[in-house]
């Protein structure tokens, strides 16, 4: 796909756009079905992009999980009993920022530890949501400009996720 320019990108529907992520991202994983919804409201637009189901685990088991990571992220925050509880969960709310770099097993996204796929196949649909977005903001001036903002989750609060054989 080409380089869309800012005026491109400002001019294409949400609604579009939500549509062709979807659909290059059946393309590329044709085995993992994602939910894209849409929000719109006064101070923008955002799109919300779920993981529902796929043929691999997303959320690392917590006897995955290194000691030297249990102690970190437990170090005075959280009991072992609590993190495993968390890598318990069908549904994430996810960090967008974190996932954007490389993928490390001791580093959780959000609060949960993400396997190595499930890592790489967000990854892959932030670059493609992000071929129509643009960000411009400068939040040292409280200044927004983007297209939309972008949401990433494993599951819904009200659908877990899956995984297929």
């Amino acid at each position: 796909m080409k380089e869309l320019t800012k005026s491109e990108k400002i001019n294409m529907n949400i609604k579009d756009i939500s549509k062709e992520v979807k659909q290059q991202l059946k393309t590329k994983y044709p085995k993992c079905k994602f939910s894209i919804t849409i929000e719109r409201y006064s101070g923008g637009q955002a799109m919300i992009i779920s993981l529902m189901s796929a043929n691999f685990k997303a959320i690392k088991n917590f006897k995955d999980i290194s000691k030297d990571a249990i102690e970190f992220y437990g170090n005075n925050r959280y009991t072992p009993e609590q993190l495993k509880e968390m890598q318990e969960r069908s549904y994430s709310q996810l960090n967008h920022y974190q996932l954007m770099e490389e993928y490390d097993s001791d580093k959780w996204c959000n609060g949960i530890f993400l396997t190595e796929k499930a890592h790489q196949v967000l990854q892959d649909a932030i670059k493609i949501s992000n071929q129509y977005n643009y960000d411009e903001s400068d939040i040292q001036t409280d200044y927004f400009c983007n297209n939309f903002y972008l949401h990433i989750n494993i599951g819904k609060w009200n659908k877990p996720y899956t995984q297929e054989e």
